[in-house]
C-alpha cells in the first residue's frame, strides 16, 4: 500500500517555480480548456525544451527542474525527464496532485496533474504524467493580426452614421483590433470619420465572440476603385475588452492557425507525385 505524499518531508533541486500572483478572475480568464490547445502548448514546451519546476501542490517548496521529452496525443500522456535524486523520485511518484510551472518564451505556464507513474521512453527511464484538463497560459497582449483565410466565412455587424446595421466581411483580427472589406459608394467615405465610436458591433463567428462590443475607426484605405464602386478597408480598435473577451480572441487566433495549418498539409499533400485526385 502507498503511502500518502504528505507524510514525506521534500528534497528538492535548485530552481524556481513562476510567481503566482494572479486572481481568480485573472486565472479563469487566461486559462485553456481545449483539448487541442493544451496538447498544442505542451508540444511547444517540448519543442523549446522549457526547464519546467514540478513541485507537490500541497507545498510552497521542493521538487525539482525538468523538461518534457515527449508528448503522446493518442495514449493521452507526456513524459518528462526523471531527477538524478532518487529520493525524491520515490517522494514524487507517491504524490496525489503535482504543480507544473513554467514560462515560454516569457509567457508564465502553469498546470495540475495527477499522479507520476515511472516509464521508459527510447530506454531511458522518465515518468509519465496525464495530460491535463486546463493549462494557464497568461499570454500577454499581442499585437500580431490573424488574416481570416477564405474558407471561413466571417462578418461583422455595425450600425453606421445612417443609422442601419451594415454586414462586412472580416480581414484579420487581433487582441487589439479588427480590419473589415467595405465595398460601397465612391462617397462613402464621406460618412466616415477617424475616430468614430461604434457600439453594438457583433462577430457572426465564432459564437463565443457574438457578443456585443463598441470598436473605434482608426483608419481607412482604398483597397480598389472602378470609378464608380470604391473597395475599403476600415480599421478598427476594440474600445473597451474584457479578459474573457481577449481570451476568446486567442482561441480564435489559435483555431485560425489550426485551419491555415490544415490548409497548407493538404496544399503539400496535392503536390505529391502519385497522390490521388478525384
Amino acid at each position: 500500500m502507498r503511502q500518502s505524499c504528505d507524510r514525506y518531508s521534500f528534497p528538492f533541486e535548485t530552481g524556481h517555480a513562476v510567481a503566482d500572483n494572479h486572481t481568480s478572475d485573472d486565472h479563469a480568464s487566461y486559462t485553456i480548456t481545449r483539448r487541442t490547445h493544451v496538447v498544442d502548448q505542451l508540444m511547444q514546451m517540448e519543442r523549446l525544451a522549457v526547464l519546467i519546476h514540478v513541485k507537490p501542490s500541497f507545498t510552497e517548496s521542493g521538487g525539482f527542474m525538468t523538461t518534457i521529452t515527449k508528448v503522446l496525443p493518442a495514449k493521452n500522456l507526456f513524459t518528462i525527464e526523471i531527477s538524478t535524486n532518487e529520493e525524491l523520485n520515490n517522494s514524487l511518484i507517491n504524490c496525489e496532485e503535482l504543480v507544473f510551472s513554467t514560462s515560454v518564451e516569457g509567457i508564465p505556464a502553469r498546470f495540475k496533474t495527477s499522479k507520476l507513474s515511472p516509464a521508459t521512453l527510447g530506454g531511458k527511464p522518465v515518468f509519465a504524467v496525464v495530460i491535463p484538463k486546463s493549462l494557464y497560459w497568461r499570454q500577454r497582449r499581442q499585437a500580431y493580426r490573424s488574416a481570416i483565410p477564405p474558407v471561413v466565412r466571417m462578418t461583422c455587424t455595425i450600425a453606421l452614421t445612417d443609422s442601419k446595421t451594415h454586414t462586412f466581411q472580416v480581414l484579420d483580427i487581433s487582441l487589439t483590433g479588427f480590419s473589415l472589406l467595405h465595398e460601397y459608394h465612391k462617397d462613402a467615405s464621406k460618412t466616415l470619420e477617424i475616430g468614430q465610436v461604434f457600439q453594438g458591433c457583433r462577430f457572426s463567428w465564432p459564437s463565443s465572440l457574438n457578443t456585443p462590443f463598441t470598436a473605434k475607426l482608426c483608419r481607412t484605405e482604398v483597397a480598389d476603385s472602378n470609378g464608380v464602386f470604391r473597395r475599403f478597408k476600415l480599421g478598427f480598435h476594440f474600445a473597451d475588452t474584457t479578459l474573457a473577451f481577449e481570451k476568446d480572441i486567442q482561441d480564435l487566433q489559435h483555431e485560425l492557425a489550426q485551419i491555415k495549418k490544415r490548409q497548407s498539409g493538404l496544399a503539400h499533400d496535392s503536390q505529391l507525385p502519385g497522390t490521388l485526385r478525384a
